[in-house]
């Protein structure tokens, strides 16, 4: 891997993200739920469990799962240690998801242009990505259907939503930065005047605005912002399944204009590419990616009281702004693990998945439950002879099926690794 000209900070980023990812965390995020307030275990379980060990299980679950709403809040008189609303890590797997998405892309330009492609030639192939990935995301969706879902939420159609016009703002001449940073105010302009100015509509009867300042809430109001109104004229156009009926709301209030602000994530994962391939001496070179890092942090706290809250769930500006920020600090501090110190032996089994990120997410999406169902069935006698199956160890079988089949998905990266099998859209 040392000499095949990749950057193994790179693949290991996209490797922890689809190990964190596809590994629920190494089953911990379906052993927390459990314990959750909403388990009809929990009381069971609690039982069990030392009192020290409750709050343990409380933060593990928050870091493994989605907030109902608000995603982060700086909050009057507030740190990044010391928030309002702390944010959850789970959240920032989709912005790194999109991040390394824009970084490959100066990468690929460089690639291109060397082999003598034109714009055009470019371009044709950057349209050709974003139909496959936008493709992916709907099969994803449409498995368990007896007809083609279109839906657009899924993180593969969101990129490839984006990827396309992210590839066109990166090939304009000039100062590139300067293209860059303006466009990315541009989106985030015209996605926060969309959420403002459009007509939100009436919530479903049990749609609710938790979490929401009284002040936004017309406008960031789950399920009747205009992001759902968006989706309920376009997604209607589509022939649904059956049983579906016609299109309301996403169960998670997630929405396909999404795709807006996520592209300036890419974006700024563009401006991390360029770094790293432009910026003459490793220290200039870091430095400049945690620059960017502080940046886009520090913009997010007047962007939150100018535009609204942080929440991921529709990608407001200040989520873009701030979890942005949190993910190109994280790749900077990869940087110097993993291209300047030599960890190359620590790194490798990682980069493994990340040379093939798109092979593993599509296994666990297709049958990684699967998977874990027959490692139950046929390694469940194992957890009985040793009495795993009795009191407090019988809630942490998800951690033990969740862990075997991420190693045999890894194991399957590995030898495609090996016989340089690489899926790429």
């Amino acid at each position: 891997m040392a000499n095949s000209g990749r950057r193994l900070s790179l693949d290991v980023y996209r490797g922890l993200i689809m190990i964190i990812l596809v590994g629920g965390a190494f089953g911990l995020g379906k052993t927390t739920a459990v314990f959750s307030p909403e388990s009809s275990l929990q009381s069971e379980a609690y039982k069990i469990l030392q009192p020290e060990t409750h709050e343990w299980l409380k933060q593990m679950h928050f870091h493994t799962h989605h907030p109902n709403w608000i995603s982060f809040a700086w909050g009057e008189g507030a740190t990044f240690y010391r928030p309002a609303t702390p944010f959850s890590w789970w959240d920032m797997i989709q912005p790194a998801f999109m991040l390394m998405a824009g970084v490959s892309i100066p990468f690929a330009l460089k690639s291109r242009t060397r082999k003598g492609q034109t714009n055009g030639r470019i371009l044709g192939h950057a349209a050709w990505r974003s139909f496959v990935l936008v493709g992916l995301g709907v099969f994803l969706y449409s498995v368990k259907y007896n007809r083609t879902h279109f839906d657009f939420m899924n993180v593969l159609s969101q990129i490839g939503l984006g990827y396309f016009f992210v590839y066109l703002i990166a090939l304009i001449p000039g100062k590139k930065y300067l293209a860059l940073g303006i466009a990315s105010m541009g989106i985030l302009c015209s996605y926060s005047l969309i959420m403002h100015q459009m007509v939100p509509v009436e919530p479903s009867v049990d749609g609710i605005a938790e979490d929401v300042d009284p002040i936004q809430i017309d406008v960031y109001k789950r399920d009747a912002n205009a992001g759902t109104r968006f989706d309920r004229w376009l997604l209607n156009l589509f022939p649904r399944p059956t049983e579906l009926g016609p299109y309301q709301q996403n169960n998670g209030g997630y929405q396909t204009l999404n795709f807006l602000p996520s592209m300036v994530t890419m974006l700024f994962g563009v401006v991390c590419g360029w770094i790293l391939l432009d910026t003459p001496g490793k220290g200039r070179m870091v430095s400049g990616i945690f620059l960017l890092g502080v940046l886009l942090l520090a913009l997010s706290i007047p962007e939150e009281s100018l535009d609204g809250p942080m929440i991921k769930k529709i990608w407001t500006s200040s989520w873009t702004l701030f979890s942005g920020g949190v993910v190109v600090v994280i790749l900077g501090l990869l940087v110097v693990l993993f291209d300047l110190m030599p960890l190359e032996k620590v790194g490798g089994p990682i980069a493994v998945v990340g040379m093939n990120s798109l092979a593993i997410y599509m296994m666990s999406q297709l049958f990684g439950g699967w998977l874990r169902e027959q490692i139950a069935t046929h390694l469940g006698w194992i957890a009985i002879a040793l009495g795993l199956n009795e009191g407090n160890w019988v809630y942490y079988q998800y951690v033990a099926q969740y862990c075997i089949a991420l190693a045999i998905l890894w194991w399957i990266c590995f030898y495609m690794h090996r016989k340089q099998i690489y899926l790429r859209p």
